[in-house]
């Protein structure tokens, strides 16, 4: 939960290719034949990847854009704007099937393209860059993320302003990479940049500020300060609960991390409130026997065991 992923739509989520006349095109009723064949072939193949991708069916998707990008680059050309946007979509269907590598590869092979035509800040790039950004975070190409979400900053910032929620989608991703480099304060400090956007942007219990306080709250987790971890992370179930029922998985996921928060601060009837909130939802989730359910109950335990052991009251 600490990766907010949220693909930019810079192309449309169905493109459809269309008639390009060129002076050689028309030169035989065959030939029109043959082209308007392909562009029937293109736009088959699109309509049927966006299909697919809607189903979870992203192999089929997968093999569905690579037959729109054959005959894509055999109508337009091998290195036209309409082609490097097949392969964003190509890659985004390999970012959805976990496959991160192959995802990064194609949308740089994309956005490649897109800069022989465009300038190097041009707004069209940006939710490239986003993407391209994610993809090489979840393959754990983390400088490169880095490298490549500055440019969306710098371009969304240039197009929208420095408080436009676009900047914070950027900074609260940019901010995931510091924090899986290690980089616990450049994390926290773009963590917060982008919640000084969308606190005044939207309602506290959207998905962009909760996760900013999750965030937040696994990051100074992770920097072992407490009161702060536990600052955000009750902001963030709080708000959860407002539009998520208890059992819910994301309202396990903040419990578990506060009850691990109490937990190390010693303070354990707080810690087993957080811990049974945990274990009751695993218990509906997965049901009494999965290994999941039985690791929360074993947490749940232990800090059980812990409270009854101490001679005095907390």
């Amino acid at each position: 939960m600490s990766l907010l992923i949220l693909f930019s739509r810079h192309f449309f989520a169905v493109i459809l290719a269309v008639t390009v006349y060129s002076a050689s095109s028309a030169a035989t009723p065959a030939t029109q034949s043959n082209k308007a064949d392909q562009l029937k072939k293109i736009n088959r193949y699109l309509l049927l990847a966006a299909t697919d991708r809607q189903q979870g069916q992203f192999d089929r998707a997968i093999t569905h854009y690579q037959l729109a990008i054959k005959y894509a680059q055999k109508y337009y050309g091998p290195d036209t704007l309409f082609v490097s946007g097949i392969y964003h979509f190509l890659g985004r269907a390999y970012a959805s099937n976990k496959e991160y590598k192959l995802a990064a590869e194609t949308i740089d092979k994309g956005l490649k393209i897109k800069l022989k035509h465009l300038p190097k800040d041009d707004p069209k790039l940006s939710g490239d860059y986003i993407n391209l950004g994610i993809v090489y975070q979840m393959s754990e190409q983390l400088n490169k993320s880095v490298t490549v979400l500055d440019k969306a900053i710098m371009i969304l910032k240039k197009q929208y302003g420095e408080k436009h929620p676009k900047v914070a989608i950027a900074y609260l991703n940019i901010g995931v990479s510091f924090k899986k480099l290690g980089n616990l304060p450049k994390a926290i400090d773009y963590y917060k940049k982008a919640l000084a956007i969308t606190e005044t942007r939207f309602k506290l219990h959207h998905p962009y500020n909760i996760s900013a306080y999750h965030n937040l709250g696994a990051a100074y987790f992770q920097k072992d300060d407490d009161d702060n971890a536990i600052k955000y992370l009750e902001k963030a179930l709080k708000q959860q609960l407002k539009i998520k029922p208890l059992d819910h998985a994301k309202v396990a996921i903040e419990s578990e991390f506060l009850g691990k928060v109490y937990l190390r601060k010693k303070q354990y009837k707080k810690a087993v409130v957080y811990f049974k909130i945990v274990h009751n939802t695993n218990i509906i989730r997965y049901g009494k026997d999965n290994k999941q359910t039985l690791a929360s109950l074993k947490q749940l335990n232990t800090a059980i065991k812990t409270q009854l052991s101490l001679p005095t009251k907390q």
